[in-house]
């Protein structure tokens, strides 16, 4: 008997685009360290869409991938604020947005307080920092995307804040984990990124930036990148693809808010696979 596809876009997802090349990142060692030096290469913008974002994290540390020799030598500041300010600082042509959410002051104490005041956020006019509070009540904004150029993107579980970098090794009382001046995070920390290139990347950065248009009111335009440039130079030597030249689907979940549709993509698509399951289900 032939088995219909699960994905269909317009039910359970919402396009299907190609992927020139996928990774796993699998914990925040390694997915710190893929965006800073993917954002090295940003000609023209780089996109930040997080629940949490801290510009005091530090990106690199003790730790570096496996695959990565040394630590780098680039000249760039360790701290995202301060890293960010620094890819501006030497390319007039880039732009950065960044959208966090406008958090409930319950979870006041563990984030970056007052960030709309912080001149990591504020000192340089490309740098576009905005706390999204477009939802409904007791709600919250929870997708972590991050695009440079339309030409790579990470989406998954990892915002680029305190208490996210571990290594896999996830030992206890790991004093890599400190954050800023405070003591290490005894508990370890485990999560994954997924890191795409091609034309799904392009798709993520429409996604990002119908974000950024319903939060702000400001529409942006795709980065227009010179005459000859492609998404090759953006993927980190280092960095071996999990996977090459395959489709990837994008499933979204948002809010019926004002004149916004509600859509519920990755609910309906967790129920069909889960229906679709013959065998043995793995959670």
């Amino acid at each position: 008997m032939t088995r219909s596809p699960i994905l269909k876009p317009g039910q359970n997802c919402w396009r299907i685009e190609h992927a020139d090349r996928i990774a796993f990142l699998v914990d925040g060692a390694d997915f710190f360290y893929a965006f800073r030096e993917t954002a090295k290469q940003a000609l023209r913008s780089v996109l930040i869409i997080g629940w949490d974002i801290d510009s005091r994290v530090e990106l690199i540390r003790e730790h570096t991938p496996a695959q990565a020799r040394e630590q780098t030598s680039d000249g760039l500041p360790v701290r995202l604020g301060d890293f960010l300010n620094g890819l501006l600082e030497r390319n007039d042509q880039l732009h950065i947005h960044v959208l966090d959410w406008d958090f409930n002051m319950f979870f006041a104490s563990a984030r970056e307080w007052l960030p709309l005041y912080k001149e990591e956020w504020n000192a340089h006019p490309r740098l576009h920092f905005h706390l999204d509070d477009r939802h409904p009540a007791r709600a919250c904004h929870h997708q972590k995307i991050f695009v440079i150029d339309d030409c790579v993107a990470f989406a998954g579980g990892l915002d680029l804040t305190r208490g996210r970098w571990d290594t896999s090794e996830h030992l206890p009382d790991d004093p890599r984990r400190r954050e800023a001046e405070s003591e290490p995070i005894p508990q370890p920390y485990h999560d994954v990124q997924m890191m795409v290139s091609g034309p799904v990347a392009a798709a993520l950065g429409e996604l990002a930036r119908e974000r950024w248009r319903r939060a702000t009111g400001h529409a942006l335009s795709a980065p227009e990148l010179p005459i000859g440039s492609d998404n090759s130079g953006y993927w980190p030597d280092y960095l071996a693809p999990d996977l090459e030249n395959t489709n990837v689907a994008i499933a979204r979940t948002v809010p019926g808010y004002e004149n916004q549709t509600e859509v519920r993509e990755v609910e309906t698509l967790l129920l069909d696979i889960i229906a679709a399951a013959r065998n043995s289900i793995y959670i």
